[in-house]
């Protein structure tokens, strides 16, 4: 998967930028609706673009399916230590 930002600006002038946030598969193919923020600051309109996908995957993805772990992760956590016994010091 890849994120990706498209941004555009209104005129010569100073803003506003409307930016567009997609989510693409490996074949470039847009998985869900873009997420749009539009701002005077280019920074402000790129985070308002990527909490509006965010949104929508919220909205829209099966709750099990965020929380999904690759196999590479759980053989990760499977060679983990436990740690067990430890003690915090007050001062």
């Amino acid at each position: 998967m890849q994120l990706l930002f498209e941004e555009m600006q209104e005129g010569a002038g100073p803003g506003p930028f409307e930016v567009q946030t997609m989510l693409k598969d490996a074949d470039g193919e847009i998985l869900y609706r873009p997420g749009i923020g539009t701002a005077r600051a280019k920074k402000d309109a790129k985070q308002l673009a990527a909490a509006a996908l965010l949104e929508l995957l919220l909205e829209t993805v099966p709750f099990p399916d965020l929380l999904y772990k690759s196999e590479k992760q759980q053989q990760l956590k499977d060679w983990q230590v436990p740690v067990t016994g430890a003690t915090s010091a007050s001062v």
